[in-house]
């Protein structure tokens, strides 16, 4: 038996779900993305295979690609409890997240005093638009829908500890306050979240109720400490043996402040005409660097002050509604590149501010109703939404598998360097290994960029595995002058000089790998092999026993 008082939603509600599943339920059928952080997080991490004491410990003292995301971590436990490693597991867990967190922006529109049709409305740009597809139908950016998720969570309670009268209140400051901490233990993007809550509390509720600073300083000492660590662990660093940087942050855009403020502006106004008109849609992009005021930056500045200024009028005028652009800004401010980051733009960037565009959306949708009587609105706005969930499904068959994904990327961004290299991985790295086109797709990111150690050792190893080993050699040898503290690349090279038997040669290159990181079981290994196929059996003997005390397989080895 349905509530009186639940009845009005089933409709809405269940033509949602029922848009969400038919979006996203071919995600059930997707791969692991290997080139594009699911091995990092998920396939190669044995900290995330079960759950145990040892592994809870690790998540919680550990940074994964950069982040500091611990309950991202524990949520994959909970996957592999379930499904092992089944790629669609972890998808179905995504699509989920993603649908609750349309549910719970539901219900804190309705609880905030908006219409029905106003929360339905704003619910489905949120859930339905294609922007969102990134962050559900790639298993990595489980941190951006967990930390949405908590932060809706944390949202909601604030609204009962405010309600005048709500028994309990202290218990859902409590909860609102845990809530948030758990969003940003997830991913620090809710950052903005204790300004956008005191904003809140201006522009929509009553008079006395307003700026009530001290209740949010708590908030603001969570947003404070999950930044700092935040910054601690997107810088850059040398992670494993493979002399990759990690890191998130990178060197100022163009090369100062100026010219990644000038950059912005365009990109913002992208966004914009991604939000709009949400096609060409990209896992890369390949923004243009201003270091002068170009005409596209006066262009974009025009643009931007225009709907900075309808967006006071909309606040003069309203101001709870003129709320959400404010929260939209505040949203996309962690991402703006004020510490600037490795990319300039992506689809997820857009999750968080999503939510004042769909609340705009809804307040549309009502003015549409009042204008044009509200069968009218709904109808106008289930076309709209149709259009939106035929476009997302589209979007969704991109995310397959990396070879899908990358194909799309050179589509719209061919000169990419990002998107050859990644093309080049998914042929190189994933089975059926197709070395002839992951050659191709290596030597056209060469072009673009010729000084990668990415890709030069990439490269590298296909003209190895083809038998081209002295344009392997090259390669190498270029990767170590770029980088020389690639240990995997003195380790290769050190093996190119053993089979030719240049043992002097392959002695110094595994030396220096040893050098560089001398607990890598794996350089133990060739350099016992060294030493053994030398006769230097007294140092032979020290690297397998240091293999044996770096818990490497000797089972093969004579000792």
């Amino acid at each position: 038996m349905i509530p009186d008082r639940l009845r009005p939603h089933m409709l809405p509600l269940a033509l949602l779900l029922t848009a969400v599943m038919a979006v996203y339920a071919r995600t059930l059928g997707h791969d692991f993305l290997m080139n594009w952080d699911d091995n990092a997080y998920v396939t190669a991490n044995s900290s995330v295979h079960g759950f145990s004491a040892e592994n809870i410990r690790t998540v919680f003292t550990s940074f994964y690609a950069g982040n500091y995301a611990p309950l991202q971590m524990l949520s994959y436990m909970a996957d592999y409890t379930f499904w092992g490693l089944w790629p669609g597991g972890y998808l179905l867990t995504n699509v989920v997240l993603h649908l609750s967190n349309g549910l719970l922006l539901y219900l804190l529109l309705l609880r905030s005093g908006s219409q029905r049709l106003m929360a339905a409305v704003a619910a489905g740009i949120f859930l339905l638009h294609p922007l969102q597809v990134e962050s559900v139908a790639w298993i990595s950016q489980r941190k951006t829908l967990l930390a949405m998720f908590f932060m809706l969570l944390s949202w909601w309670a604030y609204l009962r500890y405010r309600r005048p009268g709500e028994l309990c209140s202290r218990r859902f400051y409590l909860l609102s306050l845990a809530a948030f901490a758990c969003s940003l233990l997830s991913k620090s993007a809710g950052v903005f979240f204790p300004a956008a809550l005191l904003l809140y509390d201006f522009c929509c509720t009553d008079r006395e109720q307003r700026l009530k600073l001290l209740d949010k300083m708590p908030f603001f000492g969570l947003a404070l400490a999950a930044a700092l660590l935040t910054l601690l662990s997107q810088s850059p660093e040398v992670t494993g043996w493979s002399g990759l940087d990690y890191g998130g942050r990178s060197q100022w855009h163009g090369g100062s402040p100026r010219a990644t403020l000038l950059t912005m502006l365009p990109v913002l106004c992208s966004y914009l005409r991604m939000i709009v008109w949400p096609f060409g849609l990209s896992v890369v992009y390949s923004p243009e660097i201003y270091k002068t005021i170009a005409p596209p930056v006066v262009a974009a500045f025009c643009s931007l002050f225009v709907i900075g200024g309808l967006a006071w009028l909309l606040f003069r005028s309203d101001r709870c509604a003129g709320y959400w652009p404010i929260f939209s800004g505040l949203a996309i401010l962690p991402v703006l590149q004020l510490v600037p980051l490795v990319t300039i733009m992506n689809d997820r960037y857009l999750y968080f501010p999503m939510i004042g565009v769909a609340a705009l959306g809804g307040l549309g949708a009502v003015a549409l109703g009042r204008r044009c009587g509200e069968n009218a609105a709904w109808g106008a706005t289930l076309v709209i939404l149709l259009l939106l969930t035929v476009s997302s499904f589209e979007r969704v068959a991109v995310w397959q598998d990396s070879r899908t994904l990358w194909r799309d990327a050179i589509k719209k961004v061919p000169g990419k360097f990002d998107a050859w290299e990644g093309l080049g991985e998914a042929y190189h790295l994933s089975p059926p290994v197709l070395l002839k086109e992951a050659e191709h797709a290596y030597a056209r990111a060469f072009a673009i960029y010729s000084s990668s150690p990415v890709n030069l050792f990439n490269f590298a190893r296909v003209k190895l595995a083809q038998g081209d080993e002295d344009r392997g050699l090259s390669l190498l040898q270029r990767l170590l002058k770029v980088n020389p503290a690639h240990v995997m690349g003195w380790a290769a090279l050190g093996d190119i000089h053993f089979r030719r038997a240049d043992f002097r040669q392959a002695e110094r290159a595994y030396l220096q790998a040893d050098k560089l990181q001398p607990e890598v079981v794996e350089v133990s290994l060739r350099l016992y092999r060294l030493y053994s196929a030398t006769g230097a059996a007294d140092t032979a003997r020290f690297y397998y026993e240091r293999i044996l005390a770096q818990g490497g397989d000797v089972s093969g080895l004579k000792h």
